[in-house]
């Protein structure tokens, strides 16, 4: 029987430290940009990881139309910090950068262009686990946050398979 992994509804964005805690993460990479750090949505997160006890660190150096120089920066805290799961909160760019630094972090001696889609990079496969991600956008009325537990292609191509994703009017 199939059953959906979306929940929806007032309060399900509080959950995320839930899931993160249920998952047994203990330290956690909480990615987004400059000015969504100051807004609702990741102090939601951010009190949530707090109540169920999940020590976290933000990165909040998300470029808009990230680079490749955005990107080295991520991966560099990220494998700094050492994290057993990463959150996302923000839009497409705030998801690339957490899912690029999540792939090499994980991957600690890859090239840059390992894992970068021929014909610029080498399009190898991911062949290294990955850590669990739960990525939300922000929009005007709601959150939605998707737990992606497995990536199957990198970067441009990358593909994940979904545990769950929450939409909650947030604030």
């Amino acid at each position: 029987m199939a059953v959906s992994n979306i929940r929806y509804g007032a309060g399900v964005t509080k959950e995320v430290g839930m899931d993160l805690q249920n998952m047994g993460a203990k330290n956690v990479c909480l990615m987004t940009d400059k000015n969504l750090s100051q807004l609702p949505p990741v102090q939601i997160v951010m009190d949530s990881l707090v109540t169920n006890g999940i020590n976290f660190k933000v990165y909040d150096n998300v470029r808009v139309e990230p680079t490749d120089r955005s990107f080295l920066e991520a991966i560099e805290f990220a494998r700094k910090g050492a994290f057993d799961a990463y959150v996302a909160v923000g839009g497409g760019s705030t998801m690339d950068t957490c899912k690029a630094a999540n792939l090499y972090a994980s991957s600690l001696h890859s090239d840059f262009l390992d894992y970068v889609s021929a014909p610029i990079g080498k399009g190898k496969p991911v062949s290294v686990p990955l850590k669990p991600l739960i990525a939300g956008k922000h929009c005007l009325f709601a959150c939605l946050f998707v737990l992606f537990c497995s990536c199957q292609k990198a970067l441009g191509k990358m593909q994940a398979r979904i545990f769950r994703a929450c939409v909650s009017k947030a604030f």
